[in-house]
Parts: C-alpha cells; structure tokens; sequence
C-alpha cells in the first residue's frame, strides 16, 4: 500500500510537471526564436511527442486518482499531497517544481537537438525560467484545486461509462451536511414556566 501510494504520488507530481514543462519548452523557443521560426517548430512533427507525453501525464493522473472514492476525497487529497516532495508545502515543494518544469525543458530541448541555439539560447532559457517560475508558484497555490478538479473529470467520465447523470456525478462531489437540530427561539428558551396560581386565576377571569 506504501509502494503504491509512493508511486499515486509520483504520477500527480508528473501530471503537474509535463504539461508546464511543455509551456516552458515552448515559451523558450518562442522567445529565442522568434515567432516565424517557433511556429515552423512547434507544429512540425518534432514535437508530436510532447503531445503524446502530455496525453501520458494525463492519463497516469486519472490513474492515481479512479480508485479515491468521494467520500474520502478530502483525505485522500491531503494524503496524496502529504506524499508529494517536501511534504507538498512551502519553498522547498516550489523550488523542486521549478526544478523539475526547468528540467523537463533542457531534457526535451537537448532530444530535440538543441533547436534553441539556432537563436537567441540565453533570451530563451530566461524565457524558460520565468515560464518555470510561474507554473511552480501556481502549483504550490492551487495543487488542492487542481486536483480536486481532476477528480470531478474522473468521476464524470466513470459515470459516462456507467450511463449515469453527469449531475449525480458531481452530487458525489458534495460533502453531506449534517441536519441542524431545531432549537427553540432564543426569546422563549429561558423564560420560566408560569405559577399554577396565577394561571387558575387567570383563567377563571
């Protein structure tokens, strides 16, 4: 159960690295390239595979995430992210983010070939840095909501393969409330009960 929770952990932190790696790779080209020379880039087929490994974050996301039934969701999302680097708070989980998106750029740009130092190499991996920046202080801000959001797709698309409602599947999402208790009104709560002399006397008036 360790193993796998280990490894649950490890394809949420890929599914958060891939895709703003992605970002981050092409921002870079976009900047030290220019925006003729990076359109001919990104859509030729060199970068067919970072769609591809997109698709594979994506899918090893709905993995981790089909079995987390949704009345556990809240701690199971506090599990996972326990799990992640550095406990999934504070500097050392943002700087390990960034680590990871920066690297994922220089891994994909040095396979490709190196098509950045046709350029302008540093204006593009300053380019690179400041996309890696903001996508790890935006998943150090909104990792719950992110995966929260993943899960909601997980269970709309479990429910389409059941042919259930996609309104009963997001009902699943609602933590129940307990009912209140019905009290009485503030006003008549302490008020003492009336004097069994008083009440005859009033009656008989």
């Amino acid at each position: 159960m360790r193993r796998w929770g280990s490894l649950r952990a490890a394809l949420v932190f890929f599914a958060f690295t891939a895709p703003l790696g992605i970002v981050a790779h092409l921002t870079s080209e976009l900047a030290g390239l220019g925006w003729q020379d990076d359109a001919e880039v990104a859509f030729s087929a060199r970068h067919a595979y970072l769609a591809a490994v997109a698709l594979i974050s994506l899918a090893g996301l709905f993995l981790a995430l089909r079995n987390v039934p949704p009345r556990d969701r809240r701690a199971r999302i506090e599990e996972l992210i326990s799990s992640l680097p550095f406990g999934g708070r504070g500097l050392g989980f943002t700087v390990a983010s960034f680590v990871a998106q920066f690297g994922f750029f220089a891994v994909t740009q040095i396979g490709e070939g190196c098509p950045l130092c046709g350029g302008d190499v540093a204006t593009g991996m300053l380019a690179a840095a400041v996309a890696a920046a903001i996508g790890a202080v935006a998943v150090a801000l909104g990792k719950r909501r992110f995966i929260a959001f993943a899960l909601a797709c997980v269970y709309v698309s479990i429910a389409a393969r059941r042919n259930e409602g996609v309104a009963r599947a997001f009902s699943c999402l609602r933590t129940p409330r307990p009912r209140a208790t019905r009290r009485t009104p503030f006003a008549f709560r302490y008020r003492p009960p009336p004097q069994r002399a008083e009440y005859a006397a009033h009656l008989t008036v």
